[in-house]
């Protein structure tokens, strides 16, 4: 993998870099949910499946961080600025309802709540614990209608960077 200060740079600020990296997330998303819809006798356990089903979603929490960077520089701006990553400014890098509300992203009410669920997902899949306790559990279930919503959500954001990529 090709490294230094210029690569870093210049890949940080890669339009294409952040996009290409979020399909090759969603393949690699797509694959787990194979696993997980495999319920034969020599397949996974339940509990491997469980497993594969959380981590694809997790992958989805990356998808739209990576689309959503890749927005960002689709309107001329830099994540990355004297040889450091600095991401959007004045918006926690996983939170994925305040960077879409920054980037002008159209979010109804059912999309914001898959959005903000799939922040917890993404804290889920990631660690043992949450960065903080809390008192009420995170809703841990997958709902039929949330893939839906993340698939409409990453098509809209895909629709919001060509047209901002064509003004830049």
């Amino acid at each position: 993998m090709p490294s230094g200060p210029s690569w870093y740079a210049s890949h940080g600020n890669s339009l294409e870099a952040w996009y290409q990296q979020a399909n090759s997330i969603m393949w690699a998303a797509g694959r787990l949910i194979h696993v997980y819809a495999r319920p034969d006798k020599r397949g996974p356990s339940l509990q491997q499946r469980r497993d594969a089903l959380l981590a694809s979603i997790l992958l989805r929490v990356f998808v739209l961080e990576c689309l959503l960077k890749a927005l960002w520089l689709a309107e001329g701006k830099l994540l990355v600025v004297g040889n450091r990553f600095r991401g959007i400014p004045g918006v926690n890098n996983h939170d994925l309802v305040a960077m879409a509300s920054t980037l002008g992203v159209a979010l109804n009410d059912e999309e914001i709540e898959t959005l903000r669920r799939l922040r917890r997902f993404g804290e889920i899949g990631r660690y043992p614990i949450t960065s903080r306790m809390v008192t009420d559990a995170p809703d841990r279930e997958w709902r039929a209608t949330d893939s839906s919503h993340f698939a409409r959500v990453a098509l809209r954001i895909k629709g919001l960077i060509r047209e901002r990529k064509e003004g830049v």
